[in-house]
């Protein structure tokens, strides 16, 4: 991995010094996966299985969801799942 030095300076600084504000980033995605499953059934994403900062879903418009995520201000991106972009 290159620059592996760099993100792993960034990791350190988070651990030491950031520690209190990830349980707001916890709450925070909690909200977000809630907020989903009840605005995407079609979806049938079940919110308690999200237990982190990160909130992983499948929908069929994923790029479009994070072009709109985006214009609120919401950092997110598609993954490639099976080998097709969601």
């Amino acid at each position: 991995m290159r620059q592996a030095g760099f993100l792993a300076a960034a990791g350190l600084v988070a651990l030491d010094e950031m520690v209190d504000r990830l349980a707001d980033d916890h709450a925070r995605a909690r909200i977000l996966a809630g907020l989903f499953a009840t605005t995407f059934p079609e979806a049938e994403y079940d919110p308690s299985t999200c237990r982190t900062n990160i909130v992983a879903f499948d929908h069929p418009q994923a790029r479009q969801l994070v072009e709109e995520l985006a214009i609120l201000g919401v950092d997110a991106a598609p993954s490639v799942h099976d080998g097709l972009a969601s």
